[in-house]
């Protein structure tokens, strides 16, 4: 409680997982597809809209379902112009 202000156990336990998720995430420097290393972001393999509402974040936000990728090998991923291994489809 915060002024007053309930601040539910979910939402206090969501930023400690985004907290530590960004700290597992900080140790690769490189798309884990291509090895560019100038900028990455996190990539869910299953996609985050395919979970229940009640999901709890830390099974979407497992490292079990991350990638570590630039833009371009990120893009085309979701596009299906590469697989989870990484190969290009076409």
């Amino acid at each position: 409680m915060i002024d007053n202000i309930f601040i539910p156990y979910r939402l206090e336990t969501e930023t400690q997982q985004d907290y530590r998720l960004r700290q597992k995430t900080k140790q690769i420097k490189e798309c884990q597809f291509c090895g560019y290393s100038k900028r990455v972001e996190v990539c869910h393999i299953k996609p985050i809209s395919s979970f229940d509402k009640d999901t709890p974040i830390d099974t979407i936000n497992d490292m079990s379902n991350l990638l570590i990728l630039c833009p371009n090998c990120h893009w085309e991923l979701d596009n299906k112009y590469r697989d989870i291994d990484g190969q290009e489809l076409n």
